[in-house]
């Protein structure tokens, strides 16, 4: 469910008018680690910890509670040096405290329960070390999956638009047009040549993920398109 302000809606293209209308369920492929289980008795400390230290603002099952919002959605998108750093610095301008007490095993146990937590529907195992077709190795999550292409959030908070070579690799993809200021262009004109959204067609446009922007009052803007991505506010 989208909150009414202080989201950000993206919107996913190849040349700013073919949109990946299909929000694909992950799958298991070349491209995705290899899921390992986690020992019963490590999740099951985590998630004493996290009732303890956690629960009484996020609530028991993380879904929010009095005092702090639902994480069901935002854990799975940080890395574990990202869980880390807020763990130690907390977060006080949305009045979220540090624990720097949790370390060492404590925290480890403690992010392997977090792993364990994913929104209603959605597979818990998401993280992907991808091939790229440079040699790379793209570390993030999966937002989205097709047989011949990827959407990955990267480690580096970087968004990824992927698709699969011929050789099994990924190179990454970008929209052959941008529109990235109020204006669309330094000239002012407001115009894009582009065809391929008519009126006919707009209809169609679905968002693909959403990112709830913190510490954020009302916030309505026009759409932009960088690398691909087009990014519409919720108001």
């Amino acid at each position: 469910m989208l909150r009414k302000f202080g989201h950000t809606a993206v919107l996913s293209t190849t040349a700013w008018g073919i949109l990946l209308l299909l929000a694909f369920r992950p799958t298991h492929s070349d491209a995705q680690t290899p899921r390992r289980p986690a020992a019963e008795s490590a999740i099951h400390a985590g998630r004493q910890i996290f009732l303890t230290r956690c629960a009484s603002c996020h609530g028991t099952n993380a879904n929010g509670g009095e005092f702090g919002p639902s994480i069901l959605a935002r854990v799975r998108l940080l890395s574990n040096a990202d869980i880390v750093s807020l763990l130690q610095h907390g977060r006080p301008s949305s009045g979220m405290p540090a624990f720097p007490d949790i370390s060492g095993s404590d925290r480890a146990d403690l992010i392997r329960f977090l792993r364990t937590l994913t929104p209603p529907g959605v597979p818990a195992e998401m993280h992907v070390n991808v091939r790229l077709q440079n040699g790379q190795t793209l570390h993030g999550v999966a937002l989205n999956r097709s047989p011949t292409g990827m959407q990955v959030l990267g480690d580096d908070h970087r968004l990824y638009l992927l698709r699969k070579t011929a050789a099994g690799a990924y190179r990454r993809v970008t929209s052959q047009s941008t529109w990235p200021n109020y204006d669309g262009r330094t000239l002012g004109n407001r115009y894009s040549a582009l065809k391929q959204i008519t009126a006919s067609n707009v209809s169609e446009l679905k968002p693909q993920w959403v990112f709830t922007i913190p510490d954020s009052d009302e916030l309505e803007v026009t759409p932009t398109v960088m690398g691909g991505v087009m990014y519409v506010t919720i108001a």
